[in-house]
């Protein structure tokens, strides 16, 4: 019941975020401004690398979710080169980032070479962690994804209820990823294996409000983990019928900016995963540049400056982005 309790302490915090009355509140400012303060030290000063490297092996994928704006995404629809994959990964290495998470707008499993470039990952000691819509995890995938060597493998499903998820989830069938899930997990016992760690993500919003309770009791005797988030706005492109966290005057600094990287299939290094077309910020390509020199850059520097100053208005990104965390 962990987990569930969690989810209410983190639902709490974000409704009160939607009120002025607590944003304002002295105390809570300050405590924010000093996490804030000792993280923009730590990041300045050459402590702390990216928490996680974002590294999208595809951009290509096979469902049409509600939530994400991949249907009317422009950029090309591609498998990332394998030689720029192994760039991203030795550049990761140097600037001291241990968790690696080959995965960003596309589909995982939709890539052939999936297996290669987790392995090459492992091989390099990083951790590695993927998103999967679960469709395409049949049993040779399932058991591939074990043999890799992976430490996570996360699957969205936003319902219990086939009709909702499946209205949800366009392009995919509730039963198919239900079922590949329970054989990922008896696949794993079977094979006397730790790893990996198989949760299932669930986002809340409109359509499936109120099933919380219920999914948390279903999976949490199947699966390692169940997450709960809310959704975000993608930068102010998407529509959202969830909670976010308030903006305005009250806004406080995105901690996107001191703690994540992001490199799309076509080598494009992003701030955040909401730059999901690469055309924001211009950090640069990772075909021509390593992530320290984007990390460490004058491009990331000013973005970091803006939000410290809250000129958000001035970063066509995050103007109208509406987040659903803080720090």
């Amino acid at each position: 019941m962990v987990g569930l309790f969690r989810y209410y302490v983190r639902r709490l915090g974000n409704r009160l975020l939607q009120y002025p009355l607590f944003l304002r509140n002295p105390l809570f400012r300050r405590v924010v401004s000093l996490r804030l303060r000792r993280k923009v030290s730590r990041v300045e000063n050459g402590i702390d690398p990216p928490a996680m490297l974002t590294l999208e092996n595809t951009s290509i994928c096979n469902a049409k979710c509600i939530m994400c704006p991949y249907p009317d995404m422009e950029r090309d629809k591609i498998i990332m080169d394998h030689d720029l994959y192994l760039k991203g990964l030795m550049d990761a290495k140097d600037l001291g980032i241990q968790w690696v998470q080959p995965q960003y707008f596309g589909e995982p499993l939709v890539d052939k070479e999936l297996e290669r470039k987790i392995r090459a990952a492992k091989e390099m000691g990083l951790k590695v962690s993927i998103f999967t819509n679960g469709s395409l995890m049949n049993e040779d995938k399932a058991r591939m994804l074990i043999e890799s060597g992976i430490d996570e493998v996360k699957v969205s499903i936003d319902s219990c209820k086939p009709e909702v998820y499946e209205k949800i989830r366009k392009g995919l069938k509730f039963d198919t990823v239900v079922q590949n899930v329970k054989r990922l997990m008896d696949l794993k016992r079977s094979m006397g294996k730790g790893r990996p760690q198989v949760w299932v993500m669930f986002v809340e919003f409109a359509e499936n409000h109120g099933e919380v309770r219920e999914y948390y009791k279903y999976w949490s005797k199947l699966v390692d983990e169940v997450n709960i988030s809310r959704s975000h706005n993608w930068g102010g492109k998407q529509e959202v019928s969830g909670l976010t966290i308030l903006g305005g005057e009250y806004r406080f600094p995105c901690p996107s900016p001191w703690e994540q990287m992001v490199v799309n299939a076509q080598g494009t290094i992003l701030p955040c995963c909401c730059d999901y077309e690469g055309d924001s910020l211009g950090l640069g390509n990772l075909r021509d540049m390593t992530f320290r020199e984007a990390w460490e850059g004058e491009p990331m520097r000013k973005l970091r400056q803006m939000h410290l100053a809250k000129r958000f208005h001035e970063v066509k990104l995050c103007d109208d982005c509406q987040p659903n965390d803080i720090w």
